[in-house]
């Protein structure tokens, strides 16, 4: 769960409703992930030692954009 601060439309269609909301996350969230491509981890070996690993078998920090966007169709729960 993240905090965030935004503001939303909502319109009613003979389908149901749409909603679409923008928000700014005052704290996202950081996490470990990993640079390059899907193939490029799967090859990566963790075993071989540290000088010998790729740039991409390293954790790099990340964390999610401060920015958020929201779009549904239907009734909220």
């Amino acid at each position: 769960m993240v905090h965030a601060v935004g503001m939303g439309l909502r319109y009613k269609t003979p389908l149901g409703p749409v909603r679409a909301d923008l928000a700014y996350s005052i704290n996202p969230p950081h996490f470990t992930g990993f640079s390059g491509t899907v193939v490029d981890l799967l090859n990566c070996d963790p075993r071989k030692p540290a000088g010998q690993l790729p740039g991409y078998c390293q954790g790099v920090p990340q964390s999610l954009s401060h920015f958020q966007f929201f779009f549904s169709i239907g009734q909220t729960f």
